[in-house]
């Protein structure tokens, strides 16, 4: 039970990391390719 449930875990939090990289480096593309100054 303790061994499933880390590893259901252990999946998820790998899930949602590479979700944000894969996310995180489209919005990179995307503001170096529209060159805005005012970006804070």
């Amino acid at each position: 039970m303790t061994a499933s449930t880390g590893a259901g875990i252990s999946i998820l939090v790998l899930g949602m990391a590479v979700y944000m990289i894969v996310h995180s480096t489209k919005q990179l593309k995307c503001l170096k390719g529209k060159k805005s100054t005012d970006y804070k």
